[in-house]
């Protein structure tokens, strides 16, 4: 069935039409943003300012280089359970009191790479773990590089640990508060990644040991166990454990 047109009608009908046809377009018509996509560069922010500036001084900058990145969203997509603040990371880790090796994992910043041509996401997580003899190995291998942090030597279950891969890191501190007065128990700053460039990976896990670091001393301080963490003021130059 077809219904006649009014004139009104098929005057506008026309005229669209022939805008159709010569490829003309009003100045005024905003551009239609692709199928998926976001206007993410309005909201996107410094690496020092992501994740409620949890990241600053040489963690951001490690950030930055790690990615190839000046800024970056943070990603609403986890398979833990993110914190919106500090203050909240410290009161579910204080009620996560019962577990046998790891705690349940908090997810602390998923920084995202906007910048065109780069790439990568992180995935910066808090949880409580029950050190166990095979947790530490005081020495780097092909895969993975121990680092000496607090640059003393020390090597015992209360000096921090700092391990890292090319795209994972960990970095365990003790924290005797709540769970934490439990004997050999320590705070674990975990980072996972997805799609990082392949060419960082000589650099990728001393950026990944000062991003943790960052969010180590943070979380330490929020805490209320930074002295006792024995988390160095600054990192300088990071000294590989042979």
């Amino acid at each position: 069935m077809t219904f006649p047109l009014s004139k009104s009608a098929l005057a506008t009908a026309v005229a669209v039409l022939a805008v159709a046809l010569c490829g003309c377009s009003s100045k005024s018509d905003p551009k239609p943003t692709p199928t998926g996509e976001s206007s993410s560069s309005s909201k996107s922010r410094a690496a020092s300012q992501v994740c409620g500036s949890l990241l600053n001084g040489e963690p951001a900058s490690a950030l930055e280089r790690l990615t190839d990145s000046k800024h970056f969203t943070e990603s609403s997509l986890t398979l833990d359970e993110k914190v919106r603040s500090l203050s909240e990371a410290k009161q579910k880790l204080l009620g996560n009191t019962s577990f046998e090796h790891r705690g349940k994992e908090f997810d602390l910043c998923l920084p995202v790479a906007t910048d065109d041509l780069t790439g990568g996401q992180l995935t910066v997580s808090a949880q409580w773990i029950k050190l166990r003899a095979a947790d530490h190995t005081w020495k780097s291998t092909n895969g993975w590089t121990v680092f000496d942090i607090v640059g003393d030597g020390g090597r015992d279950a209360s000096a921090p640990y700092a391990s890292a891969a090319s795209d994972t890191s960990l970095l365990d501190f003790r924290c005797p508060v709540g769970p934490g007065r439990e004997k050999n128990t320590a705070i674990s700053v975990v980072i996972a990644t997805y799609k990082l460039d392949r060419n960082h990976d000589a650099q990728a896990p001393e950026d990944l040991t000062r991003i943790a670091y960052g969010a180590a001393v943070k979380l330490a301080q929020q805490m209320n166990c930074l002295t006792e963490s024995r988390l160095p003021a600054a990192l300088g130059d990071l000294k590989k454990v042979t």
